[in-house]
Order: C-alpha cells, then sequence, then structure tokens
C-alpha cells in the first residue's frame, strides 16, 4: 500500500510541476503512469486529476509556506482497497481509527518541521467538528491548504507553523478560515 501511495504522489507531484511549466522528464511521468495503470487504470486516471488540482495550487502565491493537497475521499478508498492489504486487514485497523472521518494530506514545504511533519510526509486526517487548542489542524485558509497548529490567545484563533522561519498567523474576520480536520498519524516518507 505504501508504495503505491508514493508512487501515486510521485506521479501527482510531476504531473502537476510539468503541467506548471517546471521541467519534468516526460519519461519519467510515463514511467510512474504506466505502473499506476498496472495496479488500477482508474487509479492512474484519479492521479492526472489529482495533478491537475495541485498544479492549480502550485501556482497560487505562497505567503505562509507551502500548502499541502488533500488526496479526496474516492481515491483515498481506492487507494486502501487495493491488493496489497491483506483480506482481514480493513481500512480501519490500517488506520487506527474509523475510516468514513478520514482523509489523507500530502505535505510540502517545512513549515511543521519541528512536529516531526516534513516535506513528503503524508497525513492521516480525522474530519471534526470541534478542535482543541494545540491540536495540528488542516485548515483552508482564502483558498490556501495548511498544516498547522491550531491556538486560542485571549480569544483569538492562530495558526502556528513549526519552523521558527515562519511566522504564526492571526486569523481575522477579513479571512476566509475552515478546520478541514485534525491530524492524528504521519506516515513518513520512505528515504
Amino acid at each position: 500500500m505504501s508504495r503505491i501511495l508514493d508512487i501515486y504522489m510521485k506521479a501527482v507531484n510531476a504531473f502537476a510541476e510539468d503541467m506548471i511549466g517546471i521541467r519534468t522528464s516526460r519519461l519519467y511521468i510515463d514511467e510512474l503512469f504506466e505502473e499506476l495503470e498496472s495496479v488500477s487504470p482508474e487509479l492512474a486516471e484519479a492521479a492526472r486529476g489529482d495533478a491537475e488540482k495541485k498544479a492549480a495550487l502550485l501556482d497560487m502565491e505562497l505567503t505562509y509556506g507551502k500548502p499541502a493537497f488533500i488526496l479526496d475521499d474516492a481515491l483515498r478508498k481506492r487507494l486502501f482497497d487495493i491488493d496489497e492489504i491483506p483480506a482481514p486487514k480493513g481500512l480501519e485497523e490500517v488506520l487506527g481509527m474509523p475510516a468514513d472521518n478520514c482523509f489523507l494530506v500530502a505535505v510540502e514545504g517545512d513549515s511543521m518541521q519541528n512536529a516531526g511533519i516534513s516535506d513528503g510526509d503524508t497525513l492521516v486526517c480525522s474530519a471534526i467538528s470541534r478542535q482543541s487548542p494545540g491540536d495540528i489542524v488542516i485548515a483552508e485558509l482564502n483558498n490556501q491548504i495548511l498544516v498547522k497548529r491550531y491556538m486560542v490567545i485571549k480569544n483569538q484563533v492562530y495558526l502556528f507553523p513549526e519552523n521558527p522561519l515562519y511566522k504564526p498567523r492571526k486569523i481575522t474576520t477579513k479571512d476566509k478560515f475552515t478546520i478541514l480536520g485534525k491530524v492524528m498519524k504521519i506516515i513518513k516518507t520512505a528515504d
């Protein structure tokens, strides 16, 4: 499962970069998509669609560190339903939590490195209605998807990075702000 997820994310990243003009080997992209096709044509097609979404994110001006990229619910189900997971293990057993509220986020950037979240890691997140101060959350802020520590100071909401190179972000009434979920588990990038 993690090998397929790694190939999937490499394909999405390479294709998205190619779409916005970052030089990427076309042969490399084709090889990644051929491998995805061999697992599932639907998986390869989903990767193309997610690459288009990611290209749009990459094209945005990034002010508070790079955004994370959310894999949609249908993709999550396809990734975890493939044959590489032994039959007795369900998604809930793999994730260690109820699957119906979960989604995956691929991390880009280093703004959360001191929390053990590195560029290229995959986060297993739970969609929640409430978060507590100190939780690491996935938030949408002014059309950017961010991974940050949620804090409330004197009744004011802040998103804090875990890297001194980045500044905390105070949320104001002018901001379009939504908490999408809470980080429950970090899947480290294979070296």
